[in-house]
Order: structure tokens, then C-alpha cells, then sequence
């Protein structure tokens, strides 16, 4: 996680060495994603299917 590399072995044999990737940081940009998601009007009604249990 913070730059060291990894071995793992078998009968002190080494099978696999894992290295972490460069990361690449980027800046976020709010509203990239806008209007990427629509919420309808009723999402916070109660669902037909649960009309037994809402008491």
C-alpha cells in the first residue's frame, strides 16, 4: 500500500511478487456525472409490494 513490494513463496521458492501500481491522482470535478442519474418524483413512496407490511 505505501510503495513496498510483496513475494510470496512455496517451499521458500518465490511464486508470485506483487508491486503496487503508480497512481495516478486526479483532481475531482463536481457535476461531472450530472444528469447522469434521475430520481423520480415518487421514490420515497411506499412500494405496492409492501403494502401488507406498513402498518
Amino acid at each position: 500500500m505505501h510503495g513496498e513490494e510483496v513475494i510470496i513463496t512455496k517451499d521458500e521458492q518465490p511464486l508470485v511478487q506483487l508491486t503496487p501500481l503508480l497512481a495516478t491522482q486526479r483532481r475531482r470535478q463536481p457535476g461531472n456525472a450530472k444528469g447522469l442519474v434521475i430520481i423520480s418524483d415518487d421514490f420515497d413512496e411506499p412500494l405496492e409490494d409492501f403494502k401488507d407490511y406498513m402498518s
